[in-house]
């Protein structure tokens, strides 16, 4: 169920920013009227195109590795490098993760807005960014654990 409502958040975002960009550009060549802070709107919805599919991608194993200094390793050396660019990377978007949710607070209450036309509030963004990488911080956890077993049990065969 998270992984369809990320996916769909996702979808919402990207198609949100297409309709924005469409009506600007309408806007702006019909009209001369285009939508206000169309950029800074576009920017926003980004956020969520790339944070909320990253722990899908992840589940699904998608991400692009770079196995050049690793594929002249034996498998269990390379299952080694993996847990290990997987912690590094967890301890990376986990420590974001962590520091966004500290913010959080301060921004529900501080009514911050970005400059603009809209004065559109920060929070929003913030939240979607943070909901977005704690859940891939979550399944990189889930990831590393899943691979461990594996160790283990090739291990246990051998």
């Amino acid at each position: 169920m998270l992984k369809s409502s990320l996916q769909a958040m996702a979808g919402l975002c990207l198609l949100a920013m297409a309709g924005i960009v469409t009506l600007s550009m309408v806007g702006r060549e019909f009209f001369l009227l285009p939508v206000p802070d169309d950029l800074l709107l576009v920017g926003l919805l980004m956020v969520g195109v790339i944070a909320l599919p990253a722990a899908i991608v992840e589940r699904d194993n998608g991400h692009i590795a770079v196995t050049v200094a690793t594929q002249w390793c034996p498998p269990h050396w390379r299952l080694v490098f993996d847990v290990l660019g997987k912690i590094l990377m967890l301890l990376f978007f986990g420590g974001i993760s962590y520091a966004v949710a500290l913010s959080l607070p301060y921004e529900f209450t501080s009514g911050a807005y970005l400059d603009g036309e809209l004065e559109i509030p920060t929070w929003p963004a913030k939240t979607v960014f943070c909901v977005g990488f704690v859940a891939f911080s979550v399944e990189l956890v889930l990831s590393i654990g899943r691979q461990i077993k594996e160790a283990w049990h090739h291990a246990s065969q051998e």
